[in-house]
């Protein structure tokens, strides 16, 4: 619950896909911050027209 309200605030139908990682990683690290259980890091699957890619982040 804590990620999707930083989702909901700053979420915009026009978010580059920097700007939908960049929330993305915003919204995960708080929830993480108040559970240390939830992993440290993500997996994105970035999927556009062109095809998709794959990439990881680790905190």
């Amino acid at each position: 619950q804590i990620a999707m309200g930083v989702l909901e605030q700053d979420y915009r139908e026009d978010l580059t896909i920097r700007e939908a990682k960049d929330l993305v990683v915003r919204a995960i690290k708080s929830a993480i911050s108040r559970d240390i259980m939830s992993g440290d890091g993500i997996d994105f699957l970035i999927i556009t027209k062109e095809g998709m890619q794959e990439e990881s982040m680790k905190f």
